[in-house]
């Protein structure tokens, strides 16, 4: 089972691992990132269901909701691309920040250093879930 980012498929965390609090709080970002990207519900179902790098979507939407994702639940900030991930461990509930940190560390997420955060979040998904698919499984 491959989750998008850790926004996108965040549906199999959603659906069967997560209290109330958390499955609203991951329902209300996913809503709110796929609005201000306007990435349509079509192409956020694609991205979900890839199972290789070239079915996953492209295009400067799904690459922003990606950005937009982490920058809803504290892990980025949108204005110097640093990776905070203290922030995030201190503002969201417990079941959540551990899963995120278990997808995260071994991807070695570390401060963006390019001007285009929605890139390299998306690169950092790309990479996270088919080189290191073993940590997409829970």
């Amino acid at each position: 089972m491959n989750l998008l980012t850790f926004a996108i498929a965040l549906t199999f965390f959603v659906t069967y691992c997560t209290t109330n609090e958390v499955t609203e709080l991951i329902k209300r970002a996913q809503n709110t990132c796929r609005i201000r990207t306007g990435l349509s519900e079509d192409k956020l179902n694609q991205a979900i269901e890839a199972k290789t790098k070239d079915e996953i979507p492209k295009g400067k939407d799904i690459e922003c909701f990606i950005e937009c994702i982490w920058v809803e639940f504290g892990v980025l900030d949108p204005n110097t691309g640093v990776y905070d991930e203290q922030n995030f461990i201190e503002s969201n509930p417990k079941e959540f920040v551990e899963l995120w940190l278990n997808i995260s560390r071994p991807c070695h997420i570390t401060n963006f250093t390019s001007n285009d955060f929605c890139k390299e979040a998306y690169n950092y998904y790309v990479y996270c879930l088919f080189e290191q698919p073993n940590f997409y499984f829970i």
